[in-house]
């Protein structure tokens, strides 16, 4: 496929700015969710946060989608050939997997690691948003590199969507762990036990695909951007209505967790926003704003890892949730985000700055640092 022009890619900001928000959403909703006291999580004010919150991780991985689309739609040929951007996608693939399950790791070593019990050591397979976007972006290349008509692939990411989301509420049913190993069933499993399973949240990378597919495909782009914004809301209006009316899609039993109906809510209301900030591309281009979402939107893999491994901690590092012992007030959470996001954009501005000066060096101080990590893990003593 042909490279993107200069002038489309600068039409193409507002998605870079989508995943900006969407990131800094996120350190927002995780600092909330972790040092929150109770007393304040019981006030009408959080529920609406909490809701409005929701929409922060599906607008994320819609964003993958939509990324893996761009990148597709520029090296697709050099995919199809195994070329060096083949590899790349899949080292990025990689390195996004395994940064998701070093989030999770139950013990500093690995002699401490395999002398855990089994309900400690399964931890580590617990997945979360990362291992999502990992999987999808595989799933994906694996799709184009079968399909090589753009129309079927459009399509067949968008019926993949489609059979994630009503495919849900059966899957939920399903009791994973009694027919797989511990290591995929999480995967496939429901809240409570896990937050981040494929199912739905698969969806919404397909999702962002398609939609992004069929937007740059449009001949007339501002009338598919007007499509896109009333498709969407007719589309969470009419789920919504549905859900009034007691209406339930086969094998649904809640609504806000396993119903495609709420799948479809959420997508229409992004794919609006989508088509909102395509609206105004061209005043986010000339703002500071714009800018720094930008900016942030391009580095939001480094933002995600680490304000989480900052809130949550990891084995290494007790984290704010720890700190904070989930009991502060919303005053101590404003001020600890409004401190967090600054850090974490300063941060990422500064490994920005490091890749674009020799990117050959910073792909080189990543994978050292990587096996410095593995070293020390693997001959780490136990205890």
């Amino acid at each position: 496929m042909a490279e993107v022009s200069g002038s489309r890619s600068h039409r193409l900001v507002f998605i870079d700015v989508l995943r900006g928000l969407a990131v800094l959403g996120m350190v927002e909703a995780h600092v909330v969710n972790a040092c929150l006291g109770p007393d304040w999580r019981r006030n009408p004010l959080f529920t609406l946060l909490d809701m409005t919150n929701g929409f922060v991780a599906v607008a994320f991985l819609f964003c993958a989608g939509a990324g893996f689309w761009l990148g597709f739609e520029r090296k697709g040929d050099e995919y199809r050939r195994y070329g060096p951007a083949f590899r790349r996608f899949l080292g990025r693939a990689g390195l996004i997997i395994l940064l998701s399950y070093s989030l999770h790791l139950p013990a500093g070593s690995l002699r401490s690691l395999l002398a855990l019990p089994d309900e400690r050591l399964q931890r580590i397979f617990k997945p979360d948003i990362l291992h999502v976007i990992g999987l999808g972006l595989l799933l994906a290349l694996g799709l184009a590199m079968l399909v090589r008509s753009r129309r079927v692939l459009v399509g067949g990411c968008a019926a993949a969507a489609a059979a994630i989301f009503f495919l849900t509420p059966l899957v939920h049913a399903w009791d994973p762990s009694a027919t797989l190993p511990p290591a995929l069933a999480p995967f496939f499993c429901s809240p409570p036990r896990v937050r981040f399973g494929l199912f739905p949240w698969l969806g919404y990378f397909f999702a962002g695909a398609a939609l992004t597919a069929g937007f740059l495909g449009a001949r007339d782009v501002v009338g598919r951007r007007r499509w896109y914004l009333w498709a969407g809301l007719g589309t969470a209006l009419v789920t919504v209505v549905l859900k009034a009316s007691g209406f339930t899609f086969f094998g649904e039993t809640q609504w806000w967790i396993s119903s495609p109906g709420h799948c479809l809510y959420r997508t229409g209301l992004v794919a609006a926003g989508f088509a909102l900030l395509y609206g105004i591309n061209g005043w986010l281009s000339r703002r500071p704003l714009g800018g720094v979402l930008q900016r942030c939107g391009q580095e939001a893999l480094f933002v995600y890892y680490w304000h989480l491994v900052i809130v949550y901690g990891t084995i290494y590092n007790p984290g704010l949730r720890h700190l904070s012992q989930a009991r502060w007030n919303p005053v101590a959470v404003a001020l600890v985000t409004a401190a967090l996001i600054p850090l974490m954009y300063g941060t990422a501005m500064m490994w920005r700055d490091y890749k674009l000066e020799d990117h050959r060096r910073a792909r080189w101080t990543l994978a050292v640092a990587l096996v410095f990590f593995v070293l020390i893990f693997i001959l780490r003593p136990g205890g």
